[in-house]
């Protein structure tokens, strides 16, 4: 099927996508490998047959849906699928939630003034007392600092510099180790960042603030609209 609209960027695409299922008022795609923004909209044509759709979530990189699109109709002309669709059934998708971390029990005015994403991507460790470095997993990120998933741990306070990798996107910074949890890792405050890689935090934190934010007000009818 061909598909087509305006990124998050403002450019038109023109692509070839891939139904992965379909129901009355929605679909699930794969294949859309472009920069799309939730709500967007784009327009699917299939066997001659085309409709108006709203993007409902996008797929995180790393997640068991990275690729795929679910799309909510807006305008139908006519039968777009070639095939006899059921009832609708709810959408299973389930936004991935942060793992529970016992340092989050913490009084009001001690807690993060950022909010944390989970994420699946790598961080290199080095630290400035005898410059070693190791590479570990990260856990999530926020703007204020990222939560690193190692049994190694660090002395609290100690200064590091991190090179971070979430999919696509690569920066690095200075930053202090502020908590340390046995067994699961240690919290990482950034402290200091060149304006290119703040500018590609930046703009991380705000595509996962919009995926969470899309998801976060999907309602029932909502659910079935975007293609289960």
């Amino acid at each position: 099927m061909q598909v087509w609209g305006t990124d998050r960027n403002g450019n038109r695409f023109n692509l070839i996508g891939q139904t992965v299922d379909v129901s009355r008022s929605g679909a699930r795609l794969t294949g859309i490998r472009t920069d799309l923004a939730p709500k967007a909209s784009i327009t699917v044509q299939c066997r001659g047959q085309k409709a108006e759709f709203q993007v409902v979530w996008l797929g995180v990189q790393g997640d068991r849906r990275d690729g795929q699109v679910g799309l909510r109709c807006v305008e139908l002309e006519g039968r777009l699928w070639p095939v006899d669709i059921p009832a609708d059934e709810p959408d299973r998708y389930e936004a991935p939630k942060p793992p529970a971390r016992s340092y989050e029990t913490r009084k009001q005015d001690e807690r993060r003034k950022h909010t944390r994403f989970p994420v699946k991507g790598n961080a290199t460790v080095l630290t400035f007392m005898g410059m070693q470095s190791h590479e570990v997993k990260l856990g999530d990120i926020s703007l204020g600092g990222c939560f690193l998933e190692t049994e190694r741990m660090l002395e609290i306070g100690q200064r590091v510099k991190l090179q971070l990798k979430i999919g696509t996107a690569a920066f690095e910074g200075s930053g202090l180790v502020r908590v340390c949890v046995p067994k699961q890792g240690m919290g990482i405050e950034f402290t200091q960042m060149e304006e290119r890689d703040a500018k590609s935090l930046r703009e991380l934190i705000r595509y996962l603030d919009e995926i969470e934010g899309t998801l976060g007000n999907i309602g029932p009818a909502d659910e079935k609209a975007a293609g289960a």
